[in-house]
């Protein structure tokens, strides 16, 4: 699974739901803005490796920064990680950071597996 296949996939389970995403993909710019008739926010899509004793999050140079910067100004932002056993692990805002052991990634992020992820579900995790 690739940052792009989960843009796709997302698209795709969203496509029947009242909200409109734009692709970004730009330097420090999270992967994905969208908006619906509650609010909006970013998607920074990833791939992580939960297998060892910490979970790093492979962010672009600047990328971090940003992230931090417009969660402080009050944007909504989620990270979406996936992993190698297809389990899709949801962090939003102040929960985002660089690095997590492991133990506490799977405490604090929200997982579900990528093949029961619904667009009603999806379409809630987003606030819709």
């Amino acid at each position: 699974m690739t940052e792009h296949h989960m843009y796709l996939r997302m698209k795709e389970l969203l496509m029947e739901k009242p909200i409109k995403i734009q692709r970004i993909e730009y330097q420090r710019v999270p992967d994905l803005f969208f908006r619906h008739r509650y609010g909006g926010g970013w998607v920074e899509f990833k791939v992580v490796n939960t297998s060892g004793l910490k979970v790093r999050i492979p962010f672009r140079p600047g990328q971090f920064a940003w992230i931090k910067d417009y969660v402080l100004l009050g944007e909504q932002i989620y990270l979406f990680c996936i992993d190698t056993n297809g389990i899709l692990w949801i962090l939003k805002n102040h929960e985002i950071t660089q690095e997590y052991s492991t133990i506490d990634f799977k405490i604090i992020a929200k997982p579900i597996h990528w093949t029961d992820l619904t667009a009603s579900i999806l379409f809630n995790i987003l606030g819709g």
